[in-house]
């Protein structure tokens, strides 16, 4: 956020690659303490956080939104509440910048470590981690092992795609994607064979999603990497409870 808060990106960037680097930061930064305004789920990002207070000794004051963030970092980014904010999509971090509450960092280190690719070209915020949008199939029903997003919108898959809303931020990232490199003229006509592909009214989120391909409600869905791992984790789980 303005004033502070390029100084906190730096920060946490750096925290892992050592306390000299840290302790940089730390000195750059002069204050004891940092407002965090994060989206992210409490539980995947908190380790990290508790990592750079103790490399750094600064204390962090965490805020965990939920829902839309944009009404209330506004509102404490205007307050002076807020110097850094960690978003879990992209287009909270556009947001942010669009609405004037970002400054750009000019930290060489920080520019270094992050390719170009992957952080805004006028250096108002950074990419720290990635995510990809699979396709989740059953394997006793479906065949075919490599897809394409595009083959979502064949006839074949009539009545046996699943996914979440479609105005969900996830998935108007892949149509992002989809008109930045297909046209928005295909990418219009890709949806609309989404559409009709769609063996249900879009419902729930991405582990909804696997559910159903399980329960045989669909043959195909799209859902995030990380989701597959998790549920495997918890299958692992109360596997070892019940042979416990």
């Amino acid at each position: 956020m303005k004033r502070r808060a390029h100084w906190m990106i730096a920060a946490i960037t750096l925290a892992t690659a050592g306390t000299s680097a840290s302790n940089h930061v730390l000195a750059q930064a002069g204050a004891p303490a940092l407002n965090v305004h994060t989206t992210r789920e409490k539980d995947l990002i908190e380790p990290l956080l508790r990592v750079f207070e103790g490399l750094t000794r600064v204390k962090l004051n965490v805020v965990y939104l939920t829902g839309d963030p944009s009404a209330r970092l506004k509102s404490d980014a205007t307050d002076g509440k807020v110097d850094i904010f960690i978003a879990s999509e992209l287009s909270q971090l556009v947001e942010a910048k669009n609405s004037g509450l970002t400054e750009p960092v000019g930290n060489a280190d920080l520019i270094d470590r992050v390719p170009e690719t992957w952080r805004d070209s006028e250096g108002h915020w950074f990419g720290l981690t990635r995510r990809v949008r699979v396709i989740a199939t059953a394997r006793e029903r479906v065949k075919q092992t490599a897809f394409t997003y595009e083959e979502l919108a064949d006839s074949k898959w009539k009545g046996k795609l699943c996914m979440r809303s479609g105005l969900h931020p996830y998935n108007v990232l892949l149509t992002a994607s989809m008109i930045e490199h297909k046209g928005a003229e295909a990418a219009e006509a890709w949806l609309r064979g989404l559409k009709v592909n769609l063996a249900r009214k879009p419902t729930g989120g991405d582990r909804d999603q696997i559910a159903a391909v399980q329960a045989g409600s669909c043959d195909v869905a799209l859902v995030n990497t990380y989701y597959i791992g998790g549920l495997q984790r918890d299958n692992q789980g109360e596997n070892q409870r019940q042979s416990g």
